[in-house]
This record gives structure tokens, C-alpha cells and sequence, in this order.
């Protein structure tokens, strides 16, 4: 779980902290989805953990080797993807709802309408998250990775206060061909800035470095 939180934290702080970037690299016009861009991002840090979550609970489950049909209702294997079925209708059906409700009393900027979706399914991912999180922990014990997951948020603290000193935040991609050096090395500096803070505050990513290089000399060797 420690990899899980410290790789969607990278990925997904950083697409926040340089979405103008990442956006401007497509196409200039793509910078009008910003904010759809952040929510989407947030979102994306949500379901990998109820993705975890989610195969924690339904790859442990056995009972279903004891009921059949209907029995299955009351199965953590029924249980887990009705949950998160639910959760996605109802996220869509309140969003468009909020849609025709705005666009009928005159609101017609269409980020400000679709900024409804991502909004809503993350606060639709909160309690099923905590509720899937409540289901696997039933199946087996396990902790979250707080010391990990703090020194990840302090890591993108830090590329944020980089990118606003050098800034990078704000880095327009006029041709992706002039300019991927410049995206290679905001990238790289910030992904060398987020390996130090954890080398620093994370004993579980010093000792992960240093089984690595020591299988990586074992197999140089051989």
C-alpha cells in the first residue's frame, strides 16, 4: 500500500501542481478545462484506494464458496460492486440533474456545468471509500501508510513551492517539439525533489532503496 499511495500521490499532485503544462501540451485551448482538470486529478487519488480497497476485500472472499444465487447477496463479493455501482449512479444522476437545473436558470458556461461531475463524485467517493476500507480491514488487518502518505504530501508541498520559485507552474508548451526539453527536465527535477523528501522522512523508502540497490549489485555480479 506504501508504493500505491506514494506513486498516485506523485502522479496525481503532479498533474495539479503542473496542469498547465500538462495541458498546454496538447493544445492552448485545453487550458479552459483547468478546473475540471484539478477535480478530475483529486478523483483520480480516490479510486486507486477504492480500487485497492476493492480487490483487497473481493480477492479474500471465500463464501462464495459456500452459497449460489441468491446467497451471494450477502457476500462481500455482491456487497463491493453494488456499493460502488450505486455510488457511481448516484454521483451521475444528482450531477445531471444540477446540469438542467443550472443550464434552465440561465447558466450556460459549460466548465461551470460540467465542473458538477467531478465535484460530486468526490464527494460521493468519500464515504464509499470509507466504507470499503471498513470491509477490507474485516478481511484481513492491514494499516495505512500515514507516515508514507504524510512525507508524499510534504514532497508535493515542496515541488509546489519549486515550480512557483523557478515558475515552472505557470510554463506554457507553445510546440511540443521546441519545448519537450524543458517538459523533460521540470519532470525530472521535480521527480528528483519528491525521491529526496522521501528518502529523508520515510525509513520504509530508505529501507525499499536500499534492498533495491542491493538486489540491483546481486544481479550485476552474478
Amino acid at each position: 500500500m506504501e508504493i500505491i499511495s506514494i506513486l498516485s500521490l506523485l502522479f496525481s499532485g503532479s498533474f495539479i501542481i503542473y496542469a498547465k503544462v500538462v495541458l498546454s501540451m496538447f493544445r492552448r485551448e485545453y487550458l479552459d478545462v483547468y478546473p475540471l482538470f484539478i477535480l478530475y486529478s483529486i478523483a483520480f487519488i480516490l479510486d486507486v484506494y477504492i480500487l485497492f480497497f476493492s480487490t483487497v476485500s473481493t480477492s479474500l472472499e471465500r463464501t462464495d464458496l459456500r452459497y449460489g444465487g441468491l446467497g451471494l447477496r450477502r457476500t462481500v463479493l455482491f456487497k463491493v460492486p453494488f456499493i460502488r455501482f450505486l455510488a457511481n449512479i448516484t454521483y451521475l444522476s444528482i450531477a445531471s440533474a444540477g446540469f438542467i437545473v443550472l443550464y434552465y436558470t440561465g447558466i450556460r458556461d459549460p466548465i461551470s456545468l460540467l465542473t458538477l461531475y467531478p465535484a460530486l463524485l468526490i464527494l460521493v467517493n468519500i464515504p464509499v471509500l470509507y466504507k470499503l476500507y471498513i470491509i477490507a480491514k474485516k478481511q484481513i488487518d492491514f494499516s495505512i501508510p500515514w507516515r508514507e502518505i504524510a512525507a508524499s504530501l510534504c514532497g508535493l508541498f515542496i515541488i509546489y513551492l519549486y515550480s512557483l520559485l523557478t515558475g515552472y507552474i505557470n510554463y506554457m508548451v507553445k510546440s511540443i517539439y521546441s519545448d519537450l526539453s524543458m517538459v523533460i527536465w521540470i519532470a525530472v527535477s521535480s521527480l528528483v525533489i519528491y525521491i529526496v523528501v522521501l528518502y529523508v522522512l520515510s525509513s520504509w523508502f530508505r529501507e525499499l532503496v536500499r534492498t533495491s540497490l542491493e538486489e540491483l549489485k546481486r544481479i550485476i555480479h552474478f
